[in-house]
């Protein structure tokens, strides 16, 4: 093989969208090959025409004119010992199943797919050349031995052509967890892929079952997408959640045996959705923030003008001569006069908050102003669970900038978790906010802790608090998305946000703001 292997490798790739497969050739920059490209099947075709027939071809799917399917049915069929792979998307997941069946692909690649996943698909089939070429020398050399040596020529060379074939038909052409199971939801084969995310030997798989195995339940998951199947339906789907990693997946069934009634089996793909789901949720929290912004200035506008009113005749009849003749009148004007002030400034917060920060409009940041606005927004809360609240601040604070509206989302999500956590408890009830210079890798920094006499959290959650989809509220109570916004928005604006249990109970909860 170290012969060979000296020599560079032919590619090539054929893909219809030009930045697509620049995006091809630049992944395999500073690789031991030489790659040319086309732009269709047909272009493709043509080179191999002229004579050009390199070692590995990859070619997406889906191409106006031939596609990617017919390329490689035609390079099989006219050099069969140019390695093949196709990319496409999951959607043609039973016809491109069919084609590695019959061996017209050798691996697949399903889009968008990774530049570590490509490069090692090619890297893959790089030496699968090289094995390919070196078996076929080795067999040059067994046949010109002598006669008392063919019969382990011939097993050997059909030793090697059944693992050549055993090894492409399998199912570790494909990035995802895949197995094939019984209808007792019995394993009887997993691609490597499977083994890596379950973290088995794929010698241990074959027997288990894979609720156990993959989700570590004792009995079969309620989504399993088999009762699909059992029913007669050609595709089972549902999604399953892992409690042991807090990931969410999407399983999806096939039946394997058509035909086979009496021992059915299935193919099982899972992908991890975790992701996805999270960014779609926060997607529809950041739409019901924008609403909830809009709303929140119509209703500021339309109380301004009768709170400034109110101001105004209040301010005029304490100047009149008859109020300072009766001081139970003239208590009861500058009772008004602080009900409309205190009015003022939940309107003022009302728009400050229905006008969220633009990207690129960095403002400076003053914690102790965002953090006595937020408890404006939480006063009624705060009163109700009968909370005393103390603020610290430290002098000469470094200057910080920011979004102010995010870094108040933040604020008001920690002080809003202290409030409801101390519910839970009897006795008096703090909120300690303390805001104080401090330093982040290396750099100044503002912290500001928020420390609460709750219950504290378990200490063998404490690790997950910032996690998507992980919550100590009983269910119905928060939906595990509120801290992980949280620790996004402070990375973002490349700080950082912590959390810990206090001696004698309660959490704290500190940010970390650097200065800009």
């Amino acid at each position: 093989m170290a012969e060979s292997s000296a020599r560079r490798i032919q590619i090539l790739l054929v893909e219809d969208e030009p930045a697509h497969l620049k995006a091809m050739k630049q992944s395999l920059r500073n690789q031991p090959y030489d790659i040319t490209t086309a732009l269709s099947g047909d272009e493709a075709l043509g080179l191999l025409n002229d004579g050009k027939v390199p070692d590995i071809v990859v070619t997406d799917y889906r191409m106006p004119g031939t596609d990617g399917l017919t390329l490689l049915r035609e390079i099989a069929e006219r050099f069969p010992n140019v390695h093949r792979i196709m990319v496409s998307a999951f959607a043609d997941l039973d016809l491109l199943q069919e084609a590695v069946n019959d061996g017209t692909v050798h691996r697949f690649l399903a889009k968008p797919w990774e530049v570590e996943a490509f490069v090692t698909a090619v890297g893959s089939a790089r030496e699968q050349v090289f094995l390919r070429e070196e078996r076929d020398g080795l067999i040059v050399e067994l046949e010109e031995r002598s006669a008392q040596q063919e019969a382990l020529v011939a097993d050997r060379t059909a030793l090697l052509e059944r693992a050549k074939r055993e090894w492409e038909r399998t199912f570790d052409v494909f990035d995802h967890p895949l197995q094939i199971v019984t209808d007792g939801h019995r394993t009887q084969r997993a691609n490597v892929a499977y083994a890596r995310v379950t973290g088995s030997d794929i010698r241990d798989v074959p027997g288990s079952t894979c609720h156990e195995i993959m989700f570590g339940r004792s009995e079969p998951c309620e989504n399993c997408p088999l009762v699909e199947l059992r029913t007669g339906k050609p595709h089972g789907l549902g999604e399953v959640d892992d409690a042991r990693s807090d990931r969410l997946f999407e399983v999806s069934g096939y039946r394997f045996n058509e035909g086979d009634d009496d021992d059915p089996s299935y193919v099982v793909m899972y992908q991890d959705i975790t992701e996805r789901r999270l960014l779609e949720r926060q997607l529809l929290q950041s739409e019901k923030m924008v609403a909830l912004g809009q709303l929140s200035g119509e209703i500021a506008h339309e109380v301004n003008n009768p709170v400034g009113i109110i101001l105004s005749f209040s301010h005029l009849a304490l100047r009149q001569e008859v109020v300072e003749q009766d001081p139970d009148l003239k208590e009861f004007l500058e009772e008004i006069m602080g009900s409309a002030r205190r009015c003022k400034s939940i309107i003022r917060n009302l728009l400050s908050f229905s006008r969220p920060s633009q990207p690129g409009d960095l403002e400076p940041i003053d914690l102790r102003e965002l953090s006595e606005r937020t408890f404006e927004f939480v006063a009624a809360q705060i009163r109700q669970a009968d909370v005393k609240v103390s603020v610290e601040t430290a002098e000469d604070l470094p200057e910080t900038r920011g979004y102010p509206d995010q870094i108040q989302q933040v604020i008001l999500n920690l002080v809003t978790n202290a409030v409801q956590a101390m519910e839970e408890v009897e006795g008096e009830r703090t909120l300690a906010v303390r805001i104080s210079g401090g330093s982040l890798a290396g750099r100044r920094a503002v912290v500001l802790r928020i420390r609460d006499s709750g219950p504290g959290i378990p200490k063998e959650k404490l690790a997950r608090v910032f996690d998507p989809f992980f919550t100590t509220k009983p269910v119905g109570k928060g939906t595990g998305l509120g801290l992980s916004i949280c620790y996004r928005i402070m990375s973002e604006h490349e700080g950082h946000l912590d959390a810990t249990n206090v001696r004698g109970g309660g959490a704290e909860f500190r940010m970390y703001l650097p200065c800009r």
